[in-house]
């Protein structure tokens, strides 16, 4: 069913992630070519051969910009279910494998790279620190609600939360004729900003804490949490305020730009009434699923 609504969609590819695996390796390459998009998975291998079982990389071309797409699986994901060992998988080294996959796109004529990561957002923080070239990696393993991308050197990295809850969309806008694409966000200046006052608040927080403790229960109360947690916040703190500092001024009249919306899903919105019908055919076929709410 999800298969058939992405077809409809015009979905363009789809990262494997550790619970598609739960199907097993081989319904899952039998729904793979029911697909009008490619499954990607760039690091996953059949543990024997060392081959990918899964498409590498796609170019999708949109308005006359080559976008290339390749997809890494964390160990992490993983690491709490047997599904690589009973499918016979193995992964590959994640940094090795996207150096390996930047290269290849841009030698097929990729104008930007997008990685699909199902990883956790330390991960893709270290993927964009080690491997240049990157232009955003999307939908990452971690459940972070993250209402703006995180930006290292180049990359912007998001997280579309989990279960459905929010829809997120980085849009890169390219100005015509531009060959080298550096994206500029109009609104990092004022995200920033907010960070810092909302960093500033917490600091002052986990200052009073520490306060009261001493004078109300000194000795008592073990209050290395809120001394550790004050510490990382000072360090956030420090490094929002380097970036403002260096964050150039956007000019409307040149370059390219990247917006990002996070808006919630809620109950609200009308289902559409043609996956309502597959959704219910599912329930009839399955009738254990009548019995669960699912949105």
């Amino acid at each position: 069913m999800i298969v058939e609504v992405f077809n409809e969609m015009g979905h363009d590819a789809q990262a494997i992630g550790e619970r598609d695996l739960a199907l097993g390796k081989d319904e899952l390459i039998k729904l793979a070519s029911k697909a009008k998009f490619p499954f990607l998975a760039s690091n996953l291998v059949d543990a024997a051969s060392q081959k990918v079982v899964f498409k590498e990389r796609v170019i999708v071309k949109k308005d006359g910009v080559n976008i290339g797409v390749f997809a890494l699986l964390s160990p992490m994901a993983t690491e709490r279910t047997d599904v690589l060992s009973k499918n016979g998988l193995a992964l590959l080294d994640m940094n090795l494998v996207a150096r390996t996959q930047v290269a290849a796109l841009k030698t097929e004529g990729a104008d930007v790279i997008v990685c699909l990561g199902h990883i956790a957002q330390e991960e893709a923080s270290e993927l964009a620190r080690s491997v240049i070239g990157i232009t955003a990696i999307l939908g990452t393993h971690s459940q972070s609600l993250l209402r703006y991308p995180n930006v290292v050197g180049n990359t912007y990295i998001t997280d579309a939360f989990s279960k459905a809850k929010y829809f997120s969309a980085l849009t890169l806008m390219v100005r015509d004729g531009e060959k080298v694409f550096t994206f500029a966000d109009p609104n990092r200046r004022a995200v920033l900003e907010g960070d810092i006052q909302e960093i500033k608040t917490r600091i002052e927080s986990r200052q009073q804490a520490i306060k009261d403790m001493e004078k109300n229960n000194p000795g008592a109360v073990d209050s290395s949490w809120f001394a550790e947690n004050l510490k990382q916040s000072q360090e956030e703190l420090a490094a929002r305020e380097a970036e403002l500092k260096a964050l150039p001024e956007v000019s409307p009249d040149s370059g390219s730009f990247v917006t990002y919306e996070y808006p919630a899903l809620s109950k609200e919105i009308a289902d559409h009434a043609d996956v309502l019908a597959k959704v219910n055919a599912l329930k009839e076929k399955y009738p254990y699923l009548k019995t669960r709410e699912h949105h």
